[in-house]
């Protein structure tokens, strides 16, 4: 097993029955994907953190949760890409919208956390990543709507994204795994996402 896998075995069913329970009848309307592939995902991306919440809350409270990666902004970290922090967004879109992603990264904050089942203080920074699949804020640059309308609140506007940029991967990929490793960027590390994204896959069979 990699080592880097986030989840084990269990938890990593448990991930898929949650996910194919309250959102297959959206997964299976389209055919290109197949539920495991999309469940895997999600295993990765962000099932660690889901699973602490989905037996407390219904579904969409765990839909709206999903703000992740405060990359740029948290001390000792580094983004490379638009918005490398708090600061960049604010001076491209000012006070207003800023302020609305990092109260609903508080939000998250006050939820269960590892380590610390009553939550997180309230911080200043501006999280990067929104939704199941962790639709990366860069992507403001044309699609604002989703982040000023809060649109990971809806698990059919996050699947819209990911098959999305699936699409855009899969044209130029030899196969599936290829396909996983470009949506998911180049080097190493993207490398090793592959690897575990296809390793929970196949834990679904």
């Amino acid at each position: 097993m990699n080592e880097s896998i986030p989840i084990s075995h269990n938890q990593a069913i448990k991930a898929h029955t949650w996910l194919t329970n309250n959102f297959g009848h959206i997964i299976t309307k389209q055919d290109r994907y197949s539920p495991e592939l999309v469940s895997a995902i999600f295993c990765q991306e962000t099932a660690q953190r889901v699973l602490l919440w989905v037996d407390k809350y219904p579904a969409d409270i765990v839909l709206q949760s999903c703000v992740f990666d405060a990359s740029g902004d948290a001390p000792n970290t580094h983004r490379s890409a638009f918005p490398k922090n708090a600061a960049e967004f604010h001076t491209r879109f000012g006070d207003e919208f800023t302020d609305m992603l990092i109260a609903e990264a508080n939000k998250m904050r006050r939820m269960p956390q590892p380590g610390d089942a009553d939550g997180w203080g309230a911080s200043h920074f501006l999280y990067k990543g929104y939704g199941l699949f962790q639709y990366d804020l860069q992507n403001v640059i044309g699609d604002e709507w989703f982040f000023r309308n809060k649109l990971w609140y809806d698990f059919e506007e996050v699947f819209k994204r990911l098959t999305g940029l699936l699409d855009i991967k899969k044209a130029n990929s030899s196969n599936e795994r290829e396909m996983v490793r470009r949506y998911n960027g180049s080097g190493v590390n993207a490398e090793n996402y592959a690897d575990n994204v296809m390793e929970f896959k196949a834990m679904f069979k």
